[in-house]
């Protein structure tokens, strides 16, 4: 992978309540590269794709589409 795949680049965030000196006042999200964001979801779509062909057993679909863990 290229190695600006690897930066991500944090940004806290004011919740708009509580304290500003307050660090819970605050959450952060992360930026990552355009090209990163467009790679995640090519392999996320094939992976899916690739998992909801296979026959798996009820323990490993708690993560795969129209499955849950509540359906065990």
């Amino acid at each position: 992978m290229p190695a600006d795949f690897q930066d991500i680049t944090m940004v806290t965030l004011y919740k708009n309540k509580g304290a500003k000196l307050d660090c819970r006042s605050y959450r952060s999200i992360s930026l990552v590269s355009f090209a990163e964001k467009i790679l995640t979801c090519i392999l996320f779509n094939r992976l899916l794709i690739n998992i909801s062909e296979r026959n798996l057993p009820e323990p490993q679909c708690g993560f795969c589409p129209v499955h849950s863990t509540i359906d065990m």
